[in-house]
């Protein structure tokens, strides 16, 4: 796994950690390249909801990715992944409208509740 300079990794769930190998090992696979972590642990952003302040959430790149390859990667990610763990592909590629004007990336989060 790349993790981009200025990422903060820790402190984070002990799952988060199983997550990363499941998105190296599906991006590896289908790409023959290796995954790229750009978000972890990080202050609340305006009008967000996501988990990635209590060490719950990553993203990790795939802007370089045609959209066909991200919706694969993304699918899957979940496909590997339990009912407890959202698997989120944002940006243009995104099926769903609500996150097609972000950034491309896969956002994987753990509900603990």
């Amino acid at each position: 796994m790349i993790v981009n300079s200025g990422v903060v990794r820790d402190p984070v769930h002990p799952e988060m950690y199983f997550i990363d190998g499941v998105v190296e090992s599906v991006v590896l696979m289908l790409t023959g390249e290796r995954a790229v972590m750009t978000s972890s642990v990080r202050p609340p952003t305006p009008g967000g909801s996501s988990l990635h302040p209590l060490g719950l959430a990553r993203d990790y790149r795939t802007k370089y990715f045609i959209p066909s390859m991200q919706r694969e990667i993304a699918d899957k990610v979940r496909e590997i992944l339990d009912s407890r763990f959202d698997v989120v592909l944002e940006g243009p590629a995104s099926p769903s409208p609500k996150y097609r004007d972000r950034v491309a990336h896969l956002h994987v989060e753990l509900d603990v509740q």
